[in-house]
Parts: structure tokens; C-alpha cells; sequence
């Protein structure tokens, strides 16, 4: 890679990690390095607690629902979004 796309990841990187430190639902962002069309790694942070601000970084190759999508968007055609926002799932306890 060169040094403008290496830039332009890290920004992205950061731009993930600040929207997940102003939205408390978002649980974790996941974020393809370039080229998108034949994306074979991404970045994910992942909040390690519900209440902190803690974050945990991986690098690594997609798993198996990220390479499905990815596939997907290669057979459509069209390139994957750039980031994923995944949130906290949802209480199915009803509060009286």
C-alpha cells in the first residue's frame, strides 16, 4: 500500500472509533481495507463493555458472514460499504 491509502485507513479507523464512543448502542465497526472490490482483510472494534469506553482492535481476514456479503457484492457487481456498525441487541425482557 502507499502512504495516502495508509492515511486514509487510519482516518477511517479513528472515524469508526468515534462514532462508537458517541453512540453507547453501537456494540462494534467493521471496516474493509482497500480494494473493496477483492477485500481480503478489515479492522474491527469491538467495545468491550457496554458502559466503558474500551475498545479491542483486530485485524484480520473477514469471517464467515462478512465473506458471504462480500461475495455477494462482487457477484451484483457493486462495491461493499466501506464500514459496518453493529449495535447491542435488544432486551426481550418487557419492563412494567
Amino acid at each position: 500500500m502507499s502512504q495516502p491509502n495508509q492515511v486514509a485507513d487510519l482516518q477511517a479507523i479513528a472515524d469508526a472509533i468515534a462514532y462508537l464512543m458517541a453512540d453507547p448502542d453501537k456494540k462494534a465497526a467493521t471496516i474493509f481495507l482497500p480494494p473493496l472490490s477483492d477485500s481480503k482483510w478489515r479492522v474491527r472494534a469491538t467495545r468491550t463493555c457496554k458502559n466503558k469506553r474500551d475498545f479491542r482492535l483486530t485485524i484480520g481476514w473477514p469471517n464467515y458472514r462478512e465473506r458471504k456479503f462480500l461475495k455477494l457484492c462482487k457477484k451484483a457487481g457493486t462495491k461493499p460499504r466501506r464500514a459496518w456498525f453493529q449495535e447491542f441487541p435488544k432486551s426481550r425482557r418487557k419492563r412494567a
